[in-house]
Parts: C-alpha cells; structure tokens; sequence
C-alpha cells in the first residue's frame, strides 16, 4: 500500500544520499573542495527524507485509527443484531 511505496521511496533517498556522500568524500580524499551543488542536493535529500518519514508516520496513524474505527463499528453491529 501507500506505506510501502513511501518506505521504497526512503530506502531510494537512502541509497542517493550513500552515492553523494561517497563522491563527497571521494573528493576530500583527493585534496579537492566537494562542490556546493553536492552539499545542497545531500541536504535536499535529507530533507525529502524527514518528509517521507512523517508522511509515514501520518500513514500509519491513520491506518491504526481507520482500523480501530471499524473494530468499534463492528463491535456496535454485533451487539445491535444480537450476536
């Protein structure tokens, strides 16, 4: 569901932040400034990242009270049919 395809989406970020970081510091290994566009896009990822984990979080929030909601209904229904 959307969970999944947001946690996908994380572990992608994940996994490009890896790459950057890696040529990042490739660079500073070798003696040579990291150039800024670098930096600016790990911290573009970072912060798609701090977004998917609460986009996350409001997911499985809602799916606890979406299922605690029918429990309750259901529980209603048993007792209005007499079950």
């Amino acid at each position: 569901g959307v969970i999944s395809v947001a946690q996908s989406n994380l572990n992608s970020l994940r996994t490009q932040q890896a790459n950057l970081q890696a040529s990042a510091a490739e660079n500073e290994r070798i003696g040579r400034p990291v150039p800024e566009h670098l930096l600016v896009q790990i911290d573009n990822l970072k912060a798609e990242q701090e977004g998917l984990l609460k986009d996350i979080e409001r997911y499985q929030k809602s799916r606890a009270d979406t299922e605690a909601s029918f429990a309750a209904d259901r529980a209603r229904l048993e007792v209005l049919v007499g079950h």
